[in-house]
Formats: C-alpha cells, structure tokens, sequence
C-alpha cells in the first residue's frame, strides 16, 4: 500500500507527509539560554487554526530539556520555548538537538527573538533554509516599516503605498526562493513544507513534479 501524501495549498500550514508503517521516536534535546521556568517546552501540531499540544516538559535546572517524541505522523510540528521562541521542524526519523537564547533579558522587552538553527539532518536543513527565509523576511519588514516611517515630506497615504510596495516585492522574492527549495530538495519528504507557499497556476507543474518524484521515493 502506498504511503498517502497530504498537501494544503489553501494557505494553511502543511501537517502530516505520510502513513507511518511503523511506530518510531526521535530525540530532541537542547539548551535553553535563559529559561522563564513559569512556562514550559512544548511540541505543538497545528492544523490550520487548530493546536495540538503533543508533548510538555519543564526545562532542567541546568537549562537543558529532553523529549522522546513518538512519530505517528511524520511531519511539520512546531518546538515553542516557554512561549519567547518557536521554530518549526520535521518530524520523521532524525533525532534534533535545538538551543534557544529563551527570555529577552533587555530592559524593553520586544517580541523579534533570534534565528532558530535546527542541529538534525538533510530533512531538518530543508527546514532550516525555510526557516530562515521566515526570519529574514520579517526583518526587512521591520526594516521597510521604520525607514518608510521616517521619510520626511509624505503623508501617511504615501507611506502606506510605499511600503505596500516593498512589501510585494519581498514576497516575490520570497516565493522565488521557496521555488528553488522545491526544486532542488525534491527527494526530501520535507520538502512539503515548503508547497503550502507555491499557491496558484504558475506553480502547479513543479508542486505535481515534486508530488510525483515523493511518491516514487516512498512505494
């Protein structure tokens, strides 16, 4: 029996790659910086507007923590850190290790934590360059919004246009990556993480290319 691909292009988040035809566990483990001990680890499954906490544990008085996560379905979840950082990874057969700096310990605490770096296998690196993309892209948002704000001699219309204007273009710029991770890391099962951003026509070749060559990876 072939394993079942399940793919949202519909703008929600990609959960699930295929049927596990047996039971296995991974172990993700780590370090966090400087923990909020009032709140704990968690690996969290979402499903569109649905959360699913899988797994909880509080982090260890040396700042590190350890899961044995079972993998029923192998997929993308989400790792929060004490609700200051997340990171979303592959859940299949690589075990993780994932470090965290944790609490912002500025004085004004702002919610833009730092790049997440997932330490697994060529799965995970899939994750990481999407990842990545994520964290770059919201910070020449930010980066776009305050320049665009500062710009003496326009009205609040204009600066709204103008950003809306860069904004486009990161997006652009954005899907032409995600293109370029489907086509050079096909033979990944994590590479379907990545087809939720290739909404449209102009993408249904290379996301039915990519379905095909997993399908074939996975009899």
């Amino acid at each position: 029996m072939k394993k079942i691909f399940s793919v949202v292009l519909g703008g929600c988040l990609l959960l699930g790659a295929c049927a596990a035809t047996e039971q296995k566990t991974i172990t993700i483990k780590g370090k966090v910086q400087f923990p909020d001990n009032q709140y704990n680890m968690e690996i969290v499954e979402r499903n569109g507007f649905d959360k699913t906490i899988i797994d909880s544990c509080k982090v260890n008085k040396d700042g590190t923590y350890r899961f044995t996560m079972k993998v029923d379905r192998p997929g993308v979840y989400t790792l929060e850190c004490q609700k200051w950082q997340s990171v979303q990874f592959w859940a299949e057969d690589e075990d993780l290790e994932i470090n965290f700096r944790g609490e912002d310990t500025a004085k004004i605490k702002i919610k833009n934590p730092p790049y997440v770096y997932i330490n697994g296998g060529p799965s995970n690196e899939v994750m990481n360059l999407m990842n990545w993309d994520g964290y770059r892209g919201y910070q020449l948002m930010i980066g776009v919004s305050q320049g665009v704000y500062r710009i003496p001699g326009i009205d609040d219309q204009a600066k709204q246009e103008v950003s809306g204007k860069f904004y486009d273009m990161l997006g652009n710029e954005s899907r032409a990556r995600m293109r370029f991770l489907a086509e050079h890391y096909a033979d990944r099962n994590s590479v379907l993480a990545v087809l939720p951003s290739l909404r449209g026509e102009e993408n249904e070749e290379l996301v039915q290319q990519v379905l095909a060559r997993l399908e074939s990876k996975n009899p």
